[in-house]
């Protein structure tokens, strides 16, 4: 071989390798970004249900759209506070045994490890999980949408959607389409 094809086949190879580490450390990048967002959505929901204002508060950009039934309103952060207040006194979270609180707390993280992650651009993330699984094979699932920013390197909560009402069943897409 001769010495300038040796180059060009030795640069080529270069440029593939560090091609290959800046895509291996670009995912490694979005992979850990994607479990900061899932860790702020996680520290919200966790807070509202548990009756941790403080937490809540601290995983949010107050003030806090919230979209229910279709219908918008904004949490300032004395709403928010009445907001988690409200959820505690319905779940009885607060008065919960620990190792009850503990088993409430991995089942949430659970779902938010299943959850729906999407980026908006570098800045934005919505995260959609199961509220409440699907009672029978005709209903769908509760769902729940949570609208992240990130700001200060830190990614909040700024937004939340739920409807009362399950989402329409998907079809399986094992089962051939009907007609």
């Amino acid at each position: 071989m001769r010495a300038g094809t040796y180059g060009v086949v030795c640069g080529v190879a270069a440029l593939g390798l560090v091609g290959s580490l800046v895509a291996a450390w670009a995912r490694q990048d979005a992979l850990a970004e994607e479990k900061s967002v899932r860790r702020a959505a996680f520290a919200y929901y966790s807070g509202l249900l548990l009756g941790d204002a403080e937490q809540c508060l601290g995983a949010s950009y107050p003030p806090l759209v919230s979209i229910r039934d279709g219908k918008m309103r904004v949490r300032d952060e004395k709403a928010l506070r009445a907001l988690v207040s409200d959820v505690a006194k319905r779940t009885g979270a607060p008065q919960m045994h620990k190792d009850d609180r503990s088993r409430m707390a991995t089942r949430m993280l659970q779902v938010f490890d299943d959850a729906d992650v999407r980026f908006l651009g570098a800045s934005t993330a919505t995260v959609v999980f199961v509220v409440r699984p699907r009672t029978t094979d005709a209903s769908g699932d509760h769902l729940g949408e949570l609208v992240l920013g990130k700001g200060d390197g830190k990614w909040r909560v700024v937004a939340e959607v739920t409807d009362s009402k399950p989402a329409p069943p998907l079809p399986d897409p094992t089962e051939p389409p009907p007609g």
